[in-house]
């Protein structure tokens, strides 16, 4: 810990700059724009081609090709062929950036969660303690209701420093098996267990080991985690971010207001 402590002070380590989920948001959203936009442009060619085959069967709906001598059967399977693989071959680059742009726009809504979610938690928090980070996450996720209430009455004691078959121990961890009212085990066996990791320093391999333990913890139990949570009072570098991203975690950077 105290090889952590001097790490953490140490400008070296310092955490990666607070506009890092900024930046990513900022690409994803430009990224999304630009392929919308190029959609747009792909719309106005379905557009014309749609127009041009509107044209083409309204002409022969009232016989104006008759009148001009322009109208045979080959001919018409001719242009409606020729139409349609214009059509076609506008279409797919169309529906290509539509699902390009939605990918961007659901990594873009990703990263936005995440960050409101991860301010929610640090802000909720008056220190980085153990009980304070659960009752910060139950505050902070407002499916999670019946659990603040609980939390309020019953206290945060009994979900922390929890051990799952006697290897894996979280620093707070709520599941459907800790709590004892049926409305709260009904909501946690819908929604998911909740763990909680609180660390000085966290870097990529704090995560590795502390996704581990989340898996292990599944494994064993047959329930998902649907919340997980870093609190550290310092991230190390984007590489952490990287990994905590990759693990599906919730990066919390929370300084005690003494440190």
């Amino acid at each position: 810990m105290g090889d952590d402590k001097a790490a953490a002070d140490s400008p070296s380590s310092s955490s990666p700059p607070p506009s890092y989920s900024t930046i990513l948001a900022t690409r994803y959203g430009g990224e999304a724009l630009k392929l919308l936009r190029s959609a747009s442009r792909s719309l106005n060619y379905v557009i014309y081609v749609v127009a041009a085959l509107v044209v083409f069967s309204l002409l022969d709906l009232f016989g104006v090709l008759y009148q001009f001598r322009l109208y045979s059967e080959v001919q018409h399977d001719y242009i409606i062929s020729i139409i349609a693989l214009v059509l076609l071959g506008v279409l797919f680059p169309l529906v290509w950036r539509v699902i390009k742009a939605r990918t961007a726009l659901d990594s873009w809504q990703d990263i936005f969660e995440h960050g409101s979610l991860r301010w929610a938690i640090s802000m909720a928090m008056a220190r980085r303690d153990k009980g304070e980070a659960l009752k910060a996450v139950a505050e902070a996720v407002p499916e999670l209701e019946p659990l603040r209430e609980y939390l309020a009455s019953e206290g945060t004691s009994k979900f922390t420093d929890v051990s799952v078959a006697g290897t894996t121990t979280f620093d707070c961890l709520v599941d459907e098996s800790l709590v004892e009212t049926e409305e709260l085990k009904r909501l946690l066996k819908e929604y998911g267990a909740i763990a909680v990791a609180l660390t000085d320093v966290a870097d990529a391999s704090y995560i590795q080991e502390f996704s581990k333990r989340i898996k292990t913890y599944s494994n064993s139990t047959g329930r998902k985690v649907a919340i997980a949570v870093v609190v550290a009072r310092a991230i190390k570098g984007r590489e952490t971010h990287r990994a905590a991203g990759d693990s599906m975690l919730l990066l919390v950077e929370k300084a005690n207001n003494s440190d």
